[in-house]
């Protein structure tokens, strides 16, 4: 009920016709969103140096 967002126990019972194969699709669906977010959430900026600073160019990974 905490994963479905139902409040009580007769909601969730009424729609809880779910098969063996439909848990494995939503399992592996949910794994392959959560990777691709992971593999989008990598951010890179770099700051350029100018000719009047005295530090080198700087690159973040988030």
């Amino acid at each position: 009920m905490k994963i479905s967002g139902h409040k009580t126990e007769s909601v969730f019972e009424r729609y809880n016709i779910t098969s063996q194969d439909d848990l494995s699709e939503a399992a592996r669906s949910l794994t392959r969103y959560l990777e691709t977010q992971d593999s989008q959430s990598t951010t890179k900026v770099t700051v350029a140096q100018t000719s009047s600073e005295k530090q080198p160019a700087v690159s973040l990974l988030n």
